[in-house]
């Protein structure tokens, strides 16, 4: 089951950034981008329907309507942006 998180549908200029420990979410699908950086342990992800583990030192962005989920492995730290596409100059 994939959830569709309407609260991430977002107004144009949306954004909201935090530092997150030991996340996790499952899948899901939203309009915003959404741009992890992990600063300590390590985190499984999918993104559509690969995996993908980042470790500290790495980031990854989901794209927009693109299924993807967190797993985090033992303790993590990471910072969480997720933003409108409108926000991306073209």
């Amino acid at each position: 089951m994939v959830i569709y998180q309407p609260v991430y549908f977002g107004t144009d200029d949306f954004w909201q950034c935090e530092k997150v420990e030991n996340f996790s979410y499952p899948a899901h699908m939203h309009r915003c981008l959404e741009w992890i950086y992990i600063l300590s342990g390590k985190m499984t992800t999918t993104y559509d329907t690969k995996k993908y583990v980042l470790n500290a030192g790495e980031s990854m962005l989901f794209m927009s309507n693109v299924v993807h989920s967190f797993i985090s492995e033992d303790e993590s730290e990471f910072i969480y942006l997720c933003f409108s596409p409108e926000l991306v100059p073209a």
